[in-house]
């Protein structure tokens, strides 16, 4: 956890012009752990594994037990994205609808950002989505409210989340994910 956040303070002390995670057995995804519904009592199971170059983030979403979700999230670490206005991401998905989620604070019930992405292209894809389009959550219901240059000073977390809240398996085989 502690080579994340040094690798992404030492970016961010040099104001670069982007911020990579690079995911495979040796980038910067190895740190990031699977969590998933059953911290509320839910049946659904996700993991990950990692190649030279990517990770793969597979399972099954069950709705049992109040469920619908599985994740997977970066080590809890100040980081200062208000410099960015983009996200990039490089990715194969099946079977679920997937977000990409940023939390500003540590608690599980505070409110977070997430924005949907999705395909069943068995092609790779590349989708760019702007920062100011992420929608506030807490605790799974939409607020209203956008994610604001000053959310972005403070995010603690990235996370990728099955966003179907459908049963069934999930396949997500992504590359990299940068902010711009």
């Amino acid at each position: 956890m502690k080579s994340f956040i040094l690798f992404i303070a030492s970016i961010l002390i040099s104001a670069p012009s982007s911020v990579n995670i690079n995911f495979g057995k040796d980038g910067d995804g190895k740190q990031w752990q699977v969590i998933d519904d059953g911290v509320m009592g839910g049946l659904s199971r996700g993991k990950i594994t990692f190649d030279d170059g990517n990770v793969l983030f597979k399972g099954t979403v069950s709705l049992a037990n109040n469920g619908g979700f599985s994740s997977f999230k970066s080590p809890f670490g100040k980081t200062d994205l208000s410099d960015f206005e983009t996200v990039e991401m490089r990715f194969k998905a099946s079977g679920q609808a997937f977000a990409l989620t940023m939390e500003t604070d540590y608690r599980w019930y505070a409110p977070y950002f997430k924005k949907d992405f999705t395909t069943d292209s068995e092609e790779w894809v590349t989708v760019k989505l702007n920062l100011n389009d992420f929608d506030q959550y807490r605790i799974g219901t939409k607020t209203g409210n956008k994610l604001t240059e000053n959310q972005l000073e403070k995010v603690v977390r990235i996370g990728i989340t099955t966003n179907s809240k459908k049963e069934g398996p999930f396949e997500l085989l992504l590359d990299y994910i940068k902010f711009e």
